[in-house]
C-alpha cells in the first residue's frame, strides 16, 4: 500500500487514529494484546477511491488481562511486550526471589 506516496496523509492519520482507539479500548478493559505488530494489523484499502475500507487488529491468542498477569500471561513475542509489562514481570520475579530468601 502506498498511502503516503500520493499525499494521502488523511488516510494514514485515520489508520493511526483507529489503532489508537482500539488500544484505548483495550486499556479501559484491562487487556494487554502483547503481540501487537504490523503483521497483526489488517488494512483493507479501496484503490479506486483511495480510501481505507477497514482496519482490524488480529491475533488475540497471546492477550491477557493485566489484573491476572501471573496466571494468564501466555505465549507472547517478548520483543513486542510493552516495557511496562516487562518491568512489572521483572518486579514480580524479584519480589518472589526476595520472598524465597526470607523463608
Amino acid at each position: 500500500m502506498k498511502i503516503l506516496e500520493k499525499n494521502n496523509c488523511k488516510e494514514f492519520k485515520r489508520i493511526i487514529k483507529s489503532i489508537l482507539n482500539a488500544l484505548s479500548l483495550f486499556k479501559k478493559e484491562g487487556v494487554v494484546h502483547s503481540d501487537l505488530k504490523s503483521e497483526n494489523v489488517l488494512i483493507s484499502f479501496d484503490y479506486k477511491k483511495q480510501k481505507v475500507k477497514s482496519i482490524k487488529i488480529i491475533d488475540f491468542g497471546s492477550c491477557f488481562n493485566f489484573n491476572k498477569v501471573n496466571s494468564e500471561i501466555g505465549l507472547t513475542t517478548p520483543e513486542y511486550l510493552p516495557p511496562e509489562i516487562l518491568n512489572f514481570l521483572e518486579f514480580k520475579q524479584l519480589n518472589a526471589m526476595a520472598a524465597s530468601y526470607n523463608d
